[in-house]
Order: structure tokens, then C-alpha cells, then sequence
């Protein structure tokens, strides 16, 4: 069974975002939202915008069933949670990934 690193976002009145543990720049993640598992990257929050953000890969709906798969084998109760949850991809799926 594969062991995934969940990410938990921190919101404050004047921080929009912090990760723990601390993630990257295009950080490759699986976002768990609404019993759906999807790959995201993500973007870090700028002046502009002071959110983070996450974007879809192109070929997203097509990898869909692997990110429900590694989900599923490590954990098929996440499908469940009524919040967002996010995990760090793993690395022999990064290459599959098109953006």
C-alpha cells in the first residue's frame, strides 16, 4: 500500500494558504473533492493574487482513474470526507502527467 503525505492548508486573517509541511512551487498533488480524486499543481500565492491556486493537468479526465486508484489503495475512506483534502503525488506518476 502506498503511504501519501496529506497537505494541510492553514488559513488566517492574513495568511490566504500556509502548507504543512511546506510544499513547493509546482508541487505535484491529488486534490480529494466531492468524492473525486484529481492531479493539481500547485501555484503558490503571489502579490496579485493572494491565494494559492491549483491548475489541471491536459490530460486530467484521462488519469483520473489512477488518481482514484492510488486513493483507493491507500485510503478509500478520503473519498468521503465532506472537506478537501490533498496529498503529494507519487513520484512514478509525475512523467504520465501532461501540462
Amino acid at each position: 500500500m502506498l503511504k501519501l503525505q496529506e497537505i494541510i492548508f492553514k488559513v488566517t486573517e492574513s495568511n490566504y494558504g500556509t502548507q504543512s509541511p511546506l510544499i513547493k512551487d509546482g508541487t505535484i498533488l491529488i486534490l480529494i473533492q466531492d468524492g473525486d480524486a484529481r492531479f493539481v499543481k500547485y501555484h503558490e500565492a503571489t502579490i496579485e493574487n493572494p491565494f494559492p491556486t491549483f491548475s489541471h493537468p491536459k490530460n486530467g479526465d484521462i488519469l483520473k482513474n489512477i488518481a482514484l486508484e492510488i486513493i483507493n489503495q491507500n485510503n478509500p475512506n478520503h473519498l468521503d470526507s465532506d472537506k478537501a483534502l490533498l496529498f503529494i503525488c507519487p513520484e512514478e506518476y509525475l512523467d504520465k502527467l501532461m501540462w
